[in-house]
Order: C-alpha cells, then structure tokens, then sequence
C-alpha cells in the first residue's frame, strides 16, 4: 500500500506533501523538493525562515530594506 500511494504521489504534476496528524513532514514529491532544492530530510527539520523558495526570498528583502 506505501508503494502504491508513493506512485500516487508522484504522478500529481504539482506539490505535494503527506504529514503525520501532528504536521511533521512524512513525504513530499519530487516537484516540491526540486522547488525547495532541499531533501526531504532537510525538510524535515525546516523552520518557518528557513525553507523559502529564492524568488520569494528576495522580494521579501527588498521590502524590509530602506529605500536609499
């Protein structure tokens, strides 16, 4: 059965992730973690600051920073 919804999974051409009832990351596809260019054991231990995507990481600066 883990076999079969793995295969599920990764045939849906869009992100996904599987959590456990208490949120941890129990599998993500292969879409989510090339957009994250991280394993799913570095997801695994993600924060909140740490697993954001570079694109959106720099608008989020740009707006923080002063206007020169």
């Amino acid at each position: 059965m883990r076999n079969e919804l793995q295969l599920l999974i990764e045939s849906i051409p869009a992100h996904v992730v599987v959590t456990t009832p208490s949120g941890e990351f129990e599998t993500v596809n292969q879409p989510t973690l090339e957009y994250f260019g991280k394993t799913l054991e570095e997801l695994k231990d993600w924060t909140t600051s740490d697993v954001v995507h570079l694109v959106k990481m720099a608008g989020k600066l740009r707006l923080a920073l002063p206007k020169a």
